[in-house]
C-alpha cells in the first residue's frame, strides 16, 4: 500500500518578482512522479489584518482558511501558515476564545494581540 502525500502553498507574488519553485522529495526517496499546478485563488477577504472580520461576544462566526496566503502575521511561530483575522471589542468582561467544535478540520492555533495592523503588541 503506498501512501500519498501532497503539498499546497498560496502564495501572494509581486508584479516583476521571480519566483523560484522546488519540489522536494520527503525521506530520501530515489524515483517519484508528481503534477505541480499553479492555478490563481481567491483568498478569503480577511487573511490581511487590516480586512479583519469583526466578532460579537456571545457569537460564534463560521470561517475558512482556505486559499489564505498567511500574510500579516506578528504574534505567531507560524508565520507562513495559512490564516484568517478577527477583531473583538473589548468590554471589560472576560472572555473564552475558541475554536474547538465539530466543525474544525485542522490543526488550528490561535494567537491574540492589541494594537494597530503594522504596530502588534502581541497578547498570547
Amino acid at each position: 500500500m503506498s501512501r500519498q502525500l501532497a503539498a499546497k502553498y498560496v502564495l501572494q507574488t509581486t508584479v516583476g518578482v521571480t519566483y523560484y519553485i522546488v519540489v522536494e522529495a520527503l525521506n530520501n526517496p530515489f524515483e517519484g512522479d508528481f503534477d505541480l499546478r499553479v492555478t490563481p485563488v481567491t483568498p478569503p477577504a480577511n487573511d490581511i489584518c487590516s480586512n479583519a472580520v469583526i466578532v460579537q461576544p456571545n457569537s460564534t462566526v463560521t470561517g475558512t482558511i482556505t486559499n489564505s496566503a498567511g500574510l500579516d502575521r506578528t504574534c505567531t511561530d507560524f508565520s507562513s501558515d495559512p490564516s484568517v483575522w478577527y477583531t473583538l471589542n473589548g468590554t471589560g468582561a472576560v472572555y473564552e476564545i475558541t475554536t474547538c467544535s465539530g466543525r474544525l478540520n485542522f490543526q488550528a492555533a490561535i494567537s491574540i494581540s492589541s494594537g494597530e495592523c503594522q504596530n502588534q503588541q502581541c497578547i498570547v
